[in-house]
């Protein structure tokens, strides 16, 4: 297997394909293949919308174009 030292904290991460890991950090979204010494591959940034959820899922169609982060949020104290 691999290692890497992230810039930041994996808050979140999935296995998108047998040998794709996708990785979510406070402030963006990774790719990751386990494949050869390549290091994770920043894909995007996270919206502010998504700042202060937990993300509980991240998907992507199988030539990773399309991709979806989900996150929930906090409810309001009510």
């Amino acid at each position: 297997m691999k290692s890497h030292q992230m810039p930041e904290q994996v808050a979140f991460w999935k296995w998108i394909s047998p040998k794709m890991l996708g990785l979510v950090t406070q402030t963006s979204v990774y790719h990751w293949s386990i494949e050869g010494d390549s290091e994770p591959v920043k894909i995007f940034e996270r919206t502010a919308n998504l700042a202060n959820n937990q993300i509980i899922n991240y998907r992507c169609d199988p030539t990773e174009k399309w991709l979806v982060l989900i996150g929930i949020a906090p409810g309001s104290p009510e």
